[in-house]
């Protein structure tokens, strides 16, 4: 006996369904390589340099890109284990080859993507907002330095980051203008 005209139709519709769902299984196996092969190929690319990176940074066996790779990586695969280190080192090289303004931009934004990472949390802030300080920023030095006092109030190092505070908030900027109102500060009132 013969199937009848419904039967094919629904064994048909059957087919079709399963080669869509096929189709859209080796879409999204297609899409999930191509991922991991650019995540590959970038560490790929770092790993040939990043013996010139640590334990000790050896600039000039570095490419000229070797900043932009790291932070690239790091910044486009946040939650990857490497990123957080990637991070950082691509911070070192941009202090290394005298970009500190772009570092202090870099480590801000560690700072936020990074949160739950102890690793260099203190050095960056205090980088940041002293190489911001260097560069006449001084909103984003002084919002570095209320952040650090917000996070580590107890560290030993937040007594001067409240007066830095203190001096920018003052608008005393140059080192004279505030040894003169430490100065001041410390004399006796007649």
């Amino acid at each position: 006996m013969y199937p009848s005209f419904s039967q094919l139709y629904a064994l048909y519709c059957k087919f079709e369904a399963m080669k869509i769902q096929l189709q859209l299984c080796i879409l999204a196996a297609l899409f999930l390589g191509a991922c991991n092969s650019n995540i590959d190929k970038e560490t790929a690319y770092i790993n040939s340099f990043y013996s010139h990176v640590t334990p000790q940074l050896k600039l000039d066996s570095l490419p000229p890109n070797a900043d932009s790779a790291l932070w690239n990586f790091a910044e486009n695969n946040p939650k990857n284990s490497k990123s957080d280190t990637f991070a950082y080192q691509a911070i070192q090289i941009k202090i290394a080859r005298n970009m500190t303004l772009q570092a202090a931009k870099w480590a801000e934004v560690y700072l936020e993507t990074f949160k739950k990472s102890k690793n260099h949390r203190i050095d960056l802030y205090v980088m940041a907002a002293h190489y911001y300080e260097q560069h006449e920023v001084f909103d984003r030095a002084l919002d570095l330095y209320k952040k650090f006092i917000a996070e580590f109030p107890e560290h030993e190092i937040a007594p001067q980051a409240r007066q830095m505070i203190e001096f920018i908030e003052k608008g005393l900027i140059t080192p004279e203008q505030q040894l003169e109102y430490l100065i001041n500060k410390r004399q006796p009132q007649s």
